[in-house]
């Protein structure tokens, strides 16, 4: 619950987005063939798309 009593709820279009932008990274650090940049790519999907489902669903409830 937020500070207003109001439960935030995590929809599945939140899920396969948040799925999504984790393949594409994935897919990316495939693609750089290991090392720090594959981990920086995975690091940044996975952060990234964490804050920005994140965000959604902050606002989508006010």
């Amino acid at each position: 619950m937020d500070s207003h009593g109001r439960k935030r709820m995590i929809r599945l279009s939140d899920i396969v987005l948040l799925v999504g932008l984790l393949a594409v990274g994935g897919g990316l650090a495939v693609l750089l063939g290991g090392g720090w940049q594959s981990q920086a790519a995975l690091a940044f999907f996975g952060i990234g798309g964490g804050a920005f489902v994140g965000t959604r669903i902050r606002q989508r409830n006010g």
